[in-house]
């Protein structure tokens, strides 16, 4: 035998496994390979810092080290989420009443009310796991909000009709500012409970709240707004929803790009 034809054997010689004789044979008569052998058989050198040094890594640490609330567990943490939206929901639709509400079909109801509610809950599961580290995301957080919002306006597109409207600019910038008014005070409340957790990638988590704030919007829009114009709702209810996550999208940018390390440039 070779000294090629033994390398990946060594290592289960010094283990002390059974090895065929050949390789032993080999070992004994190859000066090279013992050398080999003793190198791998010989534990580390261990090298223990000075004391001095191991107490300035020990004030290190403790200087910055603060002690932290647990993580309420996942499914209190997404019911949290959910019950945030809903209050938001029930405050706006007594404030504003439910025109829309009654304006709709029993179809139109169940289909756009239910797909509000998956939406939401998907979104909430969403944002609690980005909170958490370590938790697997099984579905990406932009696709997440990508596909509430297109399944969203596929609904709405395919349950309302269009029909001419002369004041389609005025009264769509009432009920944009109705949506955006009811998102505001949401994605604040939802601040406050994901800025407990490990915010890892504020784009993300961003995007995600702002999407969940702005889907509280819409959904006291639908409740509020009697306008069964489809280009009413997709423009104007479903755009707050969509100014909502782009908001919530651009703060995230601006707190990841004030959090990176900045490197400054030498002439």
């Amino acid at each position: 035998m070779t000294c090629r034809d033994i390398e990946s054997l060594i290592i289960t010689y010094t283990s002390g496994a059974v090895t065929p004789p050949e390789v032993a044979a080999h070992i004994a008569g190859c000066e090279r390979c013992r050398r080999l052998v003793r190198a791998l058989a010989e534990p580390p050198p261990v090298v223990s810092p000075p004391p001095d040094q191991l107490r300035r890594i020990e004030a290190g640490i403790l200087a910055d080290l603060k002690p932290v609330k647990p993580l309420p567990p996942a499914g209190v943490l997404w019911f949290a989420l959910l019950f945030i939206f809903a209050v938001v929901v029930a405050v706006g639709g007594v404030a504003l009443g439910a025109a829309g509400w009654r304006a709709l079909s029993v179809l139109q109801r169940l289909a756009v009310f239910s797909a509000l509610t998956a939406a939401a809950g998907l979104l909430a599961f969403s944002a609690g796991r980005q909170i958490v580290p370590g938790s697997k995301l099984l579905v990406s957080p932009y696709l997440s909000v990508v596909a509430v919002l297109a399944g969203i306006a596929g609904i709405c597109t395919s349950l309302f009709h269009p029909h001419a409207e002369s004041a389609f600019v005025s009264t769509g910038l009432v009920c944009l500012r109705i949506g955006l008014e009811c998102a505001v005070p949401a994605a604040l409340l939802l601040w406050l409970l994901l800025r407990r957790g490990a915010v890892l990638n504020p784009m993300l988590t961003g995007a995600t709240a702002g999407a969940l704030s702005g889907l509280s919007g819409l959904t006291v829009l639908e409740v509020f707004c009697p306008n069964l114009n489809k280009y009413h709702i997709v423009v104007w209810h479903l755009g707050a929803a969509l100014a909502s996550a782009a908001a919530g999208l651009a703060v995230g940018m601006i707190a990841e790009y004030s959090t990176r390390p900045h490197t400054r440039r030498t002439p």
